[in-house]
């Protein structure tokens, strides 16, 4: 058995209506692979050097 917790976020409306489009988006997807794939793309992001700010 999966070691997991349920967790309640709040989001503003168009997060809320993004998360819902990609959803319907894809019949295959669940939240769950969702979550898994933004947490891989998180992950490996690009990061600035140190020192450097991300944005001018």
């Amino acid at each position: 058995m999966f070691n997991i917790a349920r967790v309640t976020i709040t989001l503003p409306p168009d997060m809320v209506a993004a998360v819902k489009g990609a959803m319907a988006g894809d019949d295959d997807a669940s939240s769950r692979e969702m979550v898994r794939d933004w947490t891989i793309k998180w992950a490996i992001r690009p990061r600035p050097a140190a020192g450097w700010p991300m944005w001018p």
